[in-house]
């Protein structure tokens, strides 16, 4: 995550593309020490939960997000969130948080039962098995998806699929040197911000004007009925 706080144009990216469907009522699963916190604020939503079940990067995220206007940091899972959500809420976010979760079907019926209707869930997660290697493994990740399996098990919990594509088709090669071939077991704080400073710029541009058939990520927004 100290990595990745360097990857602004990348949280841009996937912010712009969840923007048209954020709502007022907002809770963020698996916050973090708050890296994408801070693009949901952009949006101005009437209030954010943020939710990280790490003590230490609670910690970090009260430290960050604590005292700004309209957001409640928690320190737990969904359950724990939704508990201290007035009304129920009208968006769930993840990103790259469901691949940490063992049963993932659940925690998407559990979300489904979460929001409010009408609500939307808006999820980033690695994607590409062929992907997965130590890196994975050494920051918990349980699996990498394929875009038509997140589709499923979307829609099996009753969600309407409004939006799913895959992202990042540029970072696939150098994710499968540098986590496979090389199987290094951490990010690189550098080549995390040369890559987002040079490469999401030119993938973001090209993917606007043509979907990749495969990406490093999945980026899906779902609706609840």
């Amino acid at each position: 995550m100290e990595a990745m706080a360097c990857a602004e144009n990348y949280h841009r990216w996937i912010a712009s593309g969840f923007g048209p469907h954020l709502g007022r009522r907002i809770v963020e699963v698996g916050a973090g020490c708050g890296n994408f916190t801070v693009r949901l604020l952009e949006a101005r939503p009437e209030w954010i939960v943020a939710v990280e079940p790490s003590p230490e990067m609670c910690e970090r995220l009260r430290a960050r997000h604590g005292n700004a206007p309209g957001v409640r940091v928690v320190e737990g899972y969904l359950q724990d969130a939704l508990a201290q959500c007035p009304v129920p809420p009208d968006t769930l976010v993840y990103v790259n948080v469901l691949e940490h979760v063992e049963d993932d079907r659940g925690e998407i019926a559990a979300a489904f039962q979460g929001l409010a209707p009408g609500g939307r869930l808006c999820v980033l997660v690695p994607a590409l098995p062929g992907l997965y290697g130590p890196f994975d493994q050494a920051v918990g990740h349980r699996r990498r998806y394929r875009k038509r399996e997140l589709e499923r098990k979307i829609r099996a919990a009753g969600f309407e699929v409004l939006e799913s594509r895959y992202l990042d088709l540029l970072g696939v090669a150098p994710w499968w040197v540098l986590y496979r071939l090389l199987k290094r077991r951490a990010l690189d704080p550098a080549q995390v911000s040369l890559y987002d400073r040079i490469c999401v710029p030119v993938a973001r541009a090209i993917e606007r004007i043509c979907p990749p058939p495969v990406g490093k990520n999945v980026f899906l927004v779902a609706r609840r009925p």
